[in-house]
């Protein structure tokens, strides 16, 4: 039955990844496939029905709780249960270690076996398999253990692919620990180890879920925040994200900075998590929460304001409060507030979400005049906005996509290597020059009129796109009339359209944000624009 399925991948699930990772892949899925041979031999042999087919993967997974009891034995499980007092429900949760349970568990196998042979009971479940295989496990695990496995051939071959551990013996000592139920010495190795390796994520991130394991969440916030960042440098925003759920859910008032929580939020925006999203901009937006400037607020309003109107008017008013707020962008952002007020932005309820538990960065925000989260947020916005006319919505779409750069400073250059680490140029007067990849923020990619007697396809690289309170746009722009993408790829191609393959190439090496997107900078088409103005103001988002 489904009951059954269930419970066997639920119990294979909490058991056969710890096993795995300390055997690695091949010796597991041997023994797995041995388990459940064995299991399944087992059942044919001692079976008063061998006329009946025997379905089903219990008995190889019985092998990994019997592989679980021999290496993970002190680790303590914790239980849920509920009892039936007349019409009451009595529940709870314990805590117990492998070596008391999983023996109850094959304890309870061969009860439900004698209870069966005795009373000639056909129950439909294969009680010996699961003996077969929860017995195979033990002695597997016991020889792997007498001979040392993986001592002498396993882990120094999970090592090379694994850098969690490479180089640093603390965390190893103390996930030995935690195997061992001792989260307390782990806590205090991790504590440790984290304030001497503060520009470690890996020691954050195991030093984080050993505080949460101990009750001590708190405490590991800013380690934790200091792996987010660090994620989110490297652009692995979604990993960041899971990061900043777990800090939601454990230490609910612990804040990020706002310029990695605004970045946070546009990639739940993009994954369709707008309750999400939103708790990242009213964190980011948090009074509190120093590290808002102006340029930030703004991309803010541009983030929110078609999903979540009342988040954008409170970044508005928040640009509005700095002075040294250029003075186009401040009457821009005055007819956006009035604009944003006008429409009932104010009291516009919030995306939400079915979970609202406590401590979920979907909850409501529980302060004076918190939104009140509603299901039919989008069905109420359609029937505010039906009576606007199209060029009241032109209108509007004109204050809200503002230019994010006042100026734009470029310093022309031709590429002549793709060397390691950075890409040579020639600059415009003739001295050479260097920039390395990691330097690059975005790449933006145009085919512009104007500039020559013919189209002119222009790329730039970005040095401080990722600056979000920059007023001025620092480029290198290589123009393809100035060099020959073809002699810089690391092998001369075949294909007809070079210059895109050399945008591929540099996307790759420095991991920049393409402009306007991926496929455009790659020239698949490239989009093109009647002049060099339309273009900065487009795709670079300059004002000039």
């Amino acid at each position: 039955g489904w009951l059954h399925l269930l419970s066997n991948l639920f119990l294979f699930f909490l058991a056969a990844p710890p096993v795995e990772d300390r055997w690695g892949r091949p010796l597991f899925g041997a023994f797995y496939l041995l388990a459940g041979i064995f299991a399944g031999g087992t059942h044919g042999w001692m079976t008063s029905s061998p006329e009946l087919p025997l379905v089903g993967a219990s008995g190889a997974i019985a092998g990994v709780l019997g592989v679980f009891f021999v290496r993970f034995w002190a680790t303590k499980i914790r239980f849920f249960y509920f009892i039936f007092l007349g019409f009451f429900i009595r529940t709870g949760t314990f805590e117990a270690p492998a070596w008391l349970m999983l023996p109850l568990w094959f304890a309870n196998e061969l009860f439900n076996i004698w209870i069966t042979s005795t009373f000639g009971i056909e129950a439909g479940v294969a009680y010996w398999a699961h003996v077969g295989g929860f017995a195979f496990g033990v002695l597997f695990a016991l020889m792997v253990k007498s001979h040392r496995l993986e001592e002498r051939f396993i882990h120094a071959a999970i090592e090379e692919k694994v850098t969690l551990l490479d180089g640093n013996p603390v965390i190893e000592e103390a996930m030995q620990a935690r195997e061992q139920g001792n989260v307390e010495k782990a806590y205090g190795l991790l504590e440790k180890a984290s304030l001497e390796n503060s520009n470690d994520p890996d020691v954050a991130v195991v030093f984080w879920d050993t505080a949460v394991r101990a009750g001590r969440a708190e405490a590991a916030v800013p380690a934790l925040s200091r792996a987010i960042r660090s994620c989110v440098v490297r652009g692995e925003v979604e990993q960041a994200g899971e990061y900043w759920l777990e800090m939601c859910k454990w230490a609910p008032s612990a804040r990020l900075d706002p310029t990695a929580l605004f970045k946070l939020a546009a990639n739940l925006f993009e994954r369709g998590e707008d309750a999400k999203a939103a708790r990242a901009l009213e964190q980011a937006l948090d009074p509190t929460n120093s590290g808002l400037g102006p340029g930030l607020a703004l991309r803010i309003v541009e983030l929110a304001r078609e999903r979540v109107p009342r988040a954008a008017l409170s970044a508005a008013r928040r640009a509005l409060e700095f002075p040294d707020l250029h003075e186009a962008k401040r009457a821009r952002i005055l007819e956006l507030v009035s604009e944003l007020e006008a429409s009932g932005a104010d009291s516009a309820p919030m995306p939400s979400s079915p979970d609202q538990g406590g401590g979920d960065p979907s909850a409501p925000w529980e302060k004076p005049g918190a939104i009140v989260l509603r299901d039919d947020w989008d069905e109420q916005e359609d029937e505010k906005t039906r009576g606007h006319t199209a060029s009241e919505f032109e209108k509007f779409n004109e204050f809200v996509s503002m230019a994010r750069f006042s100026v734009v400073k470029v310093v022309e250059a031709a590429p002549t290597l793709l060397a390691d680490g950075a890409l040579q140029l020639r600059l415009d007067d003739e001295s050479n020059g260097r920039i390395g990849y990691r330097k690059i923020n975005a790449i933006a990619v145009g085919k512009v009129d104007g500039l020559a007697d013919k189209p002119v396809v222009l790329i730039d690289l970005l040095l401080n796109w990722n600056d979000l309170d920059a007023e001025e746009l620092r480029i290198l722009r290589l123009r393809s009339d100035g060099f020959e993408p073809s002699l810089l790829l690391p092998s001369a191609p075949e294909a007809s359209e070079p210059l895109g393959m050399f945008v591929e190439e540099l996307l790759a090496r420095s991991r920049a944000k393409p402009l306007p997107d991926r496929d455009s900078a790659c020239g698949r088409p490239l989009h093109e624009f009647e002049s060099l103005e339309a273009y900065q103001r487009e795709v670079l988002q300059v004002e000039e």
